[in-house]
C-alpha cells in the first residue's frame, strides 16, 4: 500500500490528466454533434441501441429480482445466461447500471463510456510510467493521450464491450514487463483472468495480441536461451493458470457455444480489399471512412507517435535484433489486414457483418511501444538518430512529403472522401512535430525542453480533438445516434401496458407476451421492458430454438444464421402452443382476430388473447414420440450448426408440431403458388399468408375467407410488398381452431422465479407434459420432487413423463459446466497463489537490484 501512496504523490497530476483529458474530450464532441437536435440526446447507434441497452436494462431487472443469472427467459424462447453475460455484460464498469433507472439506463451507457475511455488513459500511463522511466512524466503523457482516444476506440465506441479490452491491453503489457524483470506475475494473472471473465470472444482476440507481445519482448530481454526458455515457461503457466481461474464462467460459456456453435466461415479468398495506401490514409488524422461490411482498420492512434515510430528503425541506439523483432510484429499486423486467411483466424474463422479488423488496436499500441524506446534515446545532449545532421534532417522531414505525396498521388478520393484535406491537416501536424522535437533536442542541456514538451502536448490535445470530432460525426452520420424518446416517450407507455398484462396473471405466471408492430421496433424489447417473447437479436442465443421458430413459420430476420428471429411478419398459427396471452400494437394496427383491447396508451394498445392458453401442455397422445422436423435440430453433433430450414419446410413441421401438441391429426396448411400478377384467391375456410423473402423467412398476412372464396389484391399504398417468392401458404381455420381448442384445454398455467419453472398437472393416463421453452442440456425436472429425464421437443420445448394423477411438476436449469467450472477456478487460484509464493524466491542480487529500481 505505502507503494501506492508513493506512486500517488509523485504522479497525481499526470494521472487526473489521463483520466480526465479523453473523458472531457470525448463528451465535447458528442455535445458539438447532437446538442442541437431539438432532442435530448444519447450516444446509442448500431449494436449500441439494438441490443447493449436492452440487455444492460435486463441486467438491472436480474439484480433487482425479476429474472435469473443463469437462464434469460426474455428471448427466443430462452437461453443460457452465463452465455449472454460473458458476451455482453462482463466488465468492471457495468456497476454503473445499478445506480440508474431503466427508463434512464441511456444515461448509464453514457457514463460508462467515459469511464471507460478515462480508464484507458489512467491504466495506459501507468503502463508506460513503468515501462518508460527515463522519459519522465511529459513524454510518457505524451505517449498516453493518443492511446486514450485513439481511433479504434471512437470509431467502435457503441460496442461497449470492446473497450473493455483498450483498457486493458496497456495493464496485460505493464504485466509482461514484471514478469521480464522477474517480479511475480500478480498483475498479469489477474489481467487475464478479468479477460477471460468479462468476455471470452474478445479475450481470444486480445490473447494473441498478448502473445506477439511476449515473443516480440522475449527476443528483446532474453540474452541466451536458458533465460529465454524460463520466461516462456511462467509465461504459459501464469495464462494456464489465469484461464483455469476464469472457469467459473468460461468454462459453461464454452460448453454452450459449443452445442449452440456453427461451423467454420468457408474463406473468401487469399488476399483482402486494403492495401498499403488504404493502411496509409487511415493513419492520417480525422480520418472515418465507415464501420460497416467493407470498413478499413481503425489504426490511427496520433501522428507524434507515428513519426517516432518510424525513427525506431533508423537510431543506432537501439539495437538490430530489437528492430527486427518489432519489424516482425509489424509486419505481421500488416498482413493480417491484406491477407485474408490471417484476418479470418484473429477473429475465430468467422467473417464479422462489421466493425471489421477488431485487432487492430493491437497494432496502434506497437506503435505506442516503439514511440516510447524512441523517447527514451532522447534523454541525453546530442544526435537524435546519432546520424549525421543533414541526413537526420531529410530523415525528419520525410513524414511530410509521404503524406503529401501518397495522399495527393495514390490514394483513391472516391474510395477515401477528403483525402487531400485530411493529407494537409496530417502534415501540418507531423510539421509542428518535427520542428518542436528538434527544439527539444538542442534544449535538453539548458533545461528549456520543457518548453517543446508543452507546446507538444497541446498539439496532441488539438490534434485529439479534430481526429475525435471527425469520428463522432462520422458515425452519426453514418449510424445515426438514436435521441431520447425512446425511453423519455415511449418507454412508461410500454411499461405501463407490460405492468397492467403482469397484474391480471397470478403472481410469477409464465405467459408470453409480444408486439404486433411494424418492422421498425427493436427486437431486443423483450429484454428493455422485461416480459417473455420470441424476438431476439443477439450474438450468443439457443440458435437451434430459433432455427426451429424459423421452421414453423416465425420471421428469421437475417437468412439461416439464426441471428435474429421477429413476431412480426409470421405465420404466427404457433402463438398457442408457445403460451401467447398477450400483443402490444401501436393504436392504428388492426386488432388480430382472436385478440381483444383491453388497455391503451396515447400511442400504444394492449391485446389479450379471447382463449386463454398456459406455457405448459398436458398432451392426450399416450406419450407417442413427435417425428423430427425435416432435419433434427439436436442431433447434429456432427457439424454442430443448426441446419437451415426452408420456408417450403414451413406447412408441413407446423402440422407436425401442433398435432403432436393437441393429440390430433388435421390437415391444417396447404400450399400455393403465386404468379406474381397481383391478385391472391383465399378459397372459403382459409386463412393466407404470401412468402415475402425466401432467405428471411418473412411473411405477409394477407386475411381470411371464413364464408366465402375472396380476391386479395395486392397494393403497395397499402404496405404490401411485393414479393420476392412465389410461395403462398394456406390455413385451414376450421382445423386451427379445433388444435387450438384442444391445446387450450389441456393447457397447465406455470410460475417462474430465478431459474426454476413450476406448475401442477392432472393426468388421466401416464402422458407426456411439453413446456414451451427452448431445450438446453442445462435443463432437469422433478415430478413430486423425483428426477426425470427432460427430452426435447425440437428445441422448441421441454418434455417430461408423468404418470396418472395429480402431481407437481419442477423444471430447473443449471449451466452445464457450472459447478465443475467453480472447482476448476478455487484450484486456479490457489494453485497460482502456492506458485507465487513458493516457486518465486529470489536471489539476493535480484532483490537489491528490485530495491534499486523502485527507488528510481
Amino acid at each position: 500500500m505505502s507503494k501506492i501512496v508513493s506512486y500517488l504523490e509523485k504522479h497525481w497530476a499526470q494521472l487526473l490528466i489521463a483520466i480526465f483529458y479523453p473523458m472531457i474530450i470525448l463528451s465535447t464532441c458528442y455535445f458539438l454533434a447532437l446538442s442541437g437536435t431539438g432532442h435530448d440526446w444519447t450516444i446509442l447507434a448500431a449494436d449500441a441501441n439494438n441490443q447493449l441497452m436492452p440487455f444492460f436494462a435486463h441486467f438491472k431487472d436480474v439484480f433487482s429480482g425479476n429474472g435469473s443469472f443463469v437462464y434469460d427467459y426474455n428471448g427466443a424462447l430462452g437461453m443460457n445466461a452465463i452465455t449472454h453475460y460473458n458476451y455482453y455484460l462482463g466488465g468492471v464498469f457495468n456497476f454503473v447500471i445499478l445506480l440508474f433507472s431503466k427508463q434512464f439506463m441511456y444515461k448509464a451507457f453514457f457514463w460508462i463510456t467515459l469511464l471507460k475511455f478515462g480508464a484507458m488513459g489512467g491504466g495506459t500511463y501507468i503502463t508506460f510510467s513503468q515501462l518508460f522511466k527515463n522519459n519522465g512524466k511529459a513524454k510518457n503523457l505524451l505517449l498516453t493521450l493518443p492511446y486514450a482516444l485513439l481511433s479504434f476506440a471512437v470509431a467502435y465506441s457503441m460496442i461497449i464491450m470492446f473497450l473493455d479490452f483498450l483498457v486493458y491491453l496497456p495493464l496485460l503489457v505493464l504485466g509482461l514487463h514484471y514478469l521480464f524483470q522477474k517480479k511475480r506475475p500478480v498483475l498479469l494473472f489477474v489481467m487475464i483472468t478479468l479477460c477471460w471473465v468479462t468476455n471470452f470472444y474478445m479475450t481470444f482476440i486480445t490473447g494473441i495480441i498478448l502473445v506477439l507481445f511476449f515473443f516480440t519482448q522475449l527476443v528483446i530481454k532474453s540474452d541466451t536461451i536458458k533465460d529465454a526458455l524460463g520466461f516462456l515457461g511462467k509465461f504459459a503457466a501464469t495464462g494456464v493458470l489465469a484461464t483455469i481461474s476464469s472457469f467459473v464462467i468460461l468454462l459453461p460459456t464454452l460448453i454452450d457455444t459449443h452445442a449452440n456453435g456453427e461451423n467454420f466461415d468457408a474463406l473468401r479468398g487469399f488476399f483482402t480489399d486494403v492495401t498499403a495506401f488504404d493502411l496509409f490514409a487511415k493513419n492520417m488524422v480525422g480520418f472515418y471512412d465507415t464501420s460497416r461490411t467493407n470498413g478499413l482498420p481503425f489504426i490511427y492512434v496520433g501522428l507524434l507517435p507515428l513519426v517516432l515510430a518510424m525513427f525506431y528503425f533508423f537510431s543506432k541506439r537501439i539495437k538490430l535484433k530489437n528492430k527486427i523483432a518489432y519489424g516482425v510484429l509489424l509486419a505481421f499486423f500488416i498482413a493480417s489486414f491484406v491477407i485474408d486467411p490471417i484476418q479470418l483466424a484473429w477473429q475465430g474463422f468467422h467473417y464479422t457483418n462489421m466493425f471489421n479488423f477488431r485487432y487492430a488496436f493491437g497494432y496502434s499500441f506497437a506503435v505506442l511501444l516503439m514511440a516510447g524506446e524512441v523517447f527514451n534515446t532522447m534523454t541525453e545532449e546530442g544526435n537524435i538518430l546519432e546520424l549525421d545532421d543533414k541526413f537526420e534532417r531529410l530523415i525528419f522531414v520525410l513524414p511530410i512529403i509521404l503524406i503529401m505525396f501518397v495522399g495527393g498521388t495514390f490514394i483513391d478520393p472516391a474510395k477515401h472522401p477528403n483525402i487531400t484535406s485530411v493529407a494537409i491537416v496530417s502534415a501540418v501536424f507531423v510539421g509542428i512535430y518535427v520542428a518542436l522535437l528538434y527544439y527539444y533536442k538542442s534544449m535538453i542541456v539548458q533545461n528549456m525542453a520543457i518548453f517543446a514538451l508543452v507546446f507538444m502536448l497541446i498539439a496532441s490535445g488539438v490534434e485529439g480533438f479534430l481526429n475525435t470530432n471527425n469520428i463522432v460525426n462520422g458515425v452519426n452520420a453514418e449510424w445515426q445516434y438514436n435521441n431520447a424518446d425512446k425511453y423519455q416517450i415511449e418507454y412508461p407507455q410500454y411499461k405501463e401496458l407490460v405492468d397492467y398484462a403482469t397484474a391480471q396473471e397470478p403472481k410469477n405466471s409464465f405467459f408470453r407476451l409480444e408486439q404486433n408492430d411494424d418492422l421498425n421496433y427493436n427486437i431486443n424489447d423483450t429484454f428493455l421492458y422485461n416480459y417473455k417473447g420470441i424476438a431476439q437479436f443477439a450474438s450468443t442465443r439457443n440458435r437451434h430454438s430459433m432455427a426451429s421458430l424459423n421452421g414453423i413459420g416465425y420471421h428469421n430476420a437475417v437468412g439461416n444464421t439464426g441471428l435474429k428471429i421477429r413476431y412480426i411478419r409470421s405465420i404466427n398459427t404457433a402463438d398457442h402452443a408457445l403460451g401467447f396471452k398477450y400483443l402490444i400494437s401501436k393504436t392504428a394496427t388492426a386488432t388480430p382476430d382472436n385478440y381483444t383491447i383491453i388497455k391503451t396508451t396515447d400511442t400504444l394498445k394492449l391485446m389479450k388473447a379471447d382463449t386463454s392458453v398456459g406455457a405448459g401442455i398436458l398432451l392426450t397422445n399416450g406419450q407417442k414420440k413427435i417425428a423430427p422436423f425435416e432435419v433434427n435440430l439436436i442431433d447434429n453433433s456432427a457439424t454442430n450448426n443448426p441446419p437451415s430450414l426452408t420456408p417450403s419446410d414451413v406447412p408441413g413441421n407446423s402440422t407436425t408440431y401442433l398435432n403432436y401438441l393437441s393429440g390430433l391429426d388435421e390437415e391444417i396448411y396447404s400450399t400455393a403458388t403465386y404468379d406474381g400478377n397481383g391478385s391472391i384467391a383465399i378459397p372459403k375456410g382459409k386463412k393466407a399468408w404470401l412468402l415475402l423473402d425466401p432467405n428471411l423467412g418473412q411473411w405477409q398476412y394477407l386475411g381470411e375467407a371464413p364464408k366465402a372464396d375472396q380476391s386479395i389484391t395486392l397494393d403497395s399504398t397499402q404496405g404490401q410488398a411485393a414479393p420476392a417468392a412465389d410461395l403462398i401458404v394456406y390455413a385451414d381455420i376450421k382445423a386451427l381452431d379445433k388444435v387450438n381448442a384442444k391445446m387450450t384445454e389441456n393447457s397447465v398455467e406455470m410460475t417462474q422465479k430465478g431459474r426454476n419453472v413450476y406448475g401442477k398437472v392432472n393426468a388421466k393416463k401416464a402422458e407426456n407434459f411439453v413446456v414451451s421453452m427452448a431445450y438446453d442440456p442445462g435443463w432437469h425436472a422433478t415430478v413430486d420432487g423425483k428426477k426425470v429425464e427432460v427430452t426435447s421437443v425440437n428445441a422448441i420445448g421441454l418434455q417430461i413423463k408423468v404418470p396418472a394423477g395429480k402431481h407437481d411438476v419442477k423444471f430447473t436449469y443449471t449451466p452445464p459446466g457450472l459447478y465443475a467450472g467453480a472447482v476448476f477456478t478455487v484450484v486456479g487460484i490457489a494453485g497460482f497463489a502456492l506458485w507465487a509464493k513458493l516457486g518465486w524466491k529470489k536471489s539476493e542480487e535480484e532483490v537489491e537490484e528490485e530495491a534499486t529500481e523502485e527507488t528510481k
